[in-house]
């Protein structure tokens, strides 16, 4: 058993977290999450898609934000 305390600190990106779930599931391990239990059914895995892709959209819009803020510095009048 793997004891996981939510699903997007298992994997950040929605295709790794489903694979790495598939992976251990294969092997006989079961995921549970600690935040919230998760069953196995359809619900629950909608929950589970759901989160894993806003996870992957907060990743990608910090990375946004952390690679504009330096340039918007750099277009201010006056920082040339």
């Amino acid at each position: 058993m793997v004891l996981v305390t939510a699903p997007d600190r298992l994997a950040r990106n929605y295709v790794h977290q489903v694979l790495l779930i598939d992976e251990l599931a294969a092997r006989g391990c079961q995921v549970e999450f600690l935040d919230r239990p998760m069953s196995a059914g359809p619900h629950d895995q909608l929950l589970l898609q759901i989160r894993g892709a806003v996870a992957e959209y907060e990743r990608y819009a910090e990375l946004g934000i952390a690679l504009v803020m330096p340039t918007a510095r750099l277009c201010r009048p006056g920082s040339w």
